[in-house]
């Protein structure tokens, strides 16, 4: 029997069939050769690694990661960021501690400790974010016209636009099948954030109303529900249900559907605020109205976060700066409106598409402005916070770069905000509104 089987086995083998089951066989057989050898020389190389004294395994790791982070930290990198990528650097290198030690004020440096310990970098964060803040907020309110005492003729000027949308609305504009209320563009911008909050007062659930803005009609009505109060208004024609991840997803539908770059259309809102015509990548387009509204849309969104919080006013210019920027520090519209899970708020790193963004805006005035009160929750509050101190180093890290500045540099960074942050932040908000708040030396 065992003969005969041998016979059909060799029988089997010049078949065919037998000569595919042979090759399979050996390469199965090859490929377990070789898996053998790989954990082999991996047990090998463990057993080498493990005969390291605790110098050498550190400098091995601080070799390899100091142009790691050095990278890292020349593009600018968030806190949270950084901390976790230490935490990821430091289990992949088997570290006991892979940390930013502070050295007093603003600087400090990554310190990497197996039971040696070794210097990776230095860092350097902007300062004072509160400080920086406190002078968006004053610039913000200089344009907005609630600084009469430092700027009169503005302050006439902006109350003269609200007069006139209060005027509109006295003769039945903006009803429904009526005239639309017409929003001049330059100060007329700051006049509708300030009508935005006059009219409330009279306002009723559900009722809508329609407004003109770059020559495109908008839009916008209160919660049918819920009170009468800015937060609870809906501009059409932007973002499906005004959410800014659905705003974010519209804007990228018009990048695609015209071709523009994302500078582009930074580049517009900007002009269209100042009164500039509708852009011509969007005009010339088969379904140029849609694209036209969502344009006009986000500028009334803009007012009515302005409207919402008058730090808005000063954030609004600082974003598309930050858009339209051609260096490592742009920020996307996807960043800016639609980067943070839900479970922190949604929304990106612009402050005002956070969910619940007007009552922590309000929260955080409260912490910085002398006789503010204000109650809100607090963790609303430190996520508003944490928002609006990283979008103004974004900002600030973007306006370096431009300047061919080192931004990674901690004596270049104070310098410019000693010496050109609130000058450069008069001048976009400025440039983006149509006026001038700027100050001479010595004002």
């Amino acid at each position: 029997m065992m003969r005969g089987a041998r016979a059909v086995g060799r029988r089997l083998a010049r078949t065919r069939l037998g000569r595919m089951l042979s090759r399979g066989w050996r390469g199965m057989r090859d490929r377990l050769r070789q898996a053998r050898e790989r954990i082999r020389q991996w047990r090998q190389r463990r057993r080498q690694q493990q005969q390291q004294t605790p110098q050498q395994r550190l400098d091995r790791a601080v070799e390899q990661l100091q142009p790691r982070v050095g990278s890292l930290l020349r593009r600018g990198v968030p806190r949270l960021r950084l901390r976790a990528q230490l935490a990821i650097w430091r289990a992949w290198y088997r570290l006991t501690r892979l940390s930013v030690e502070r050295e007093g004020g603003d600087r400090g440096r990554i310190l990497a400790i197996i039971n040696p310990r070794r210097p990776v970098a230095s860092v350097y964060t902007v300062p004072d974010g509160i400080r920086l803040m406190r002078i968006i907020d004053e610039v913000a309110n200089e344009v907005l016209g609630l600084r009469p005492e430092q700027q009169p003729e503005h302050t006439r000027a902006v109350e003269a636009e609200a007069e006139q949308l209060r005027q509109q609305r006295e003769q039945r504009r903006g009803v429904p099948g009526e005239e639309p209320l017409e929003v001049q563009p330059g100060v007329g911008n700051l006049g509708a954030i300030m009508d935005y909050r006059r009219q409330v007062a009279g306002a009723r659930q559900g009722q809508t109303q329609n407004v003109r803005v770059g020559g495109t009609l908008v839009e916008e009505s209160f919660h049918e529900q819920r009170v009468v109060a800015l937060g609870n208004i809906r501009v059409e024609g932007v973002g499906g249900r005004g959410r800014y991840r659905d705003i974010a997803q519209e804007l990228a539908n018009v990048q695609r559907l015209t071709g523009a770059s994302e500078q582009g259309i930074a580049t517009a809102l900007r002009n269209l605020a100042r009164g500039d015509p509708m852009p011509g990548f969007v005009t010339g387009q088969p379904n140029a109205q849609n694209l036209m509204q969502s344009l006009a849309g986000l500028t009334r969104l803009f007012q009515l976060e302005a409207a919402r919080a008058g730090v808005a006013a000063a954030h609004v210019p600082m974003l598309l700066d930050m858009v339209a920027h051609s260096g490592s520090q742009r920020m996307s519209f996807q960043e800016a409106f639609s980067s943070i899970p839900e479970r922190r708020g949604g929304g990106g790193l612009f402050p005002a598409s956070q969910r619940g963004a007007g009552a922590g805006m309000r929260a955080v005035e409260a912490e910085r402005v002398p006789g503010v009160e204000y109650a809100s929750g607090e963790r609303r509050a430190q996520e508003q916070r944490r928002r609006q101190i990283e979008f103004v180093r974004r900002w600030i890290r973007a306006q370096m770069e431009a300047l061919d500045m080192n931004f990674s540099d901690g004596n270049q960074v104070r310098r410019f905000i000693r010496e050109s942050f609130e000058n450069a932040l008069r001048q976009s908000v400025s440039m983006h509104y149509g006026v001038d708040i700027t100050r001479t030396p010595g004002s």
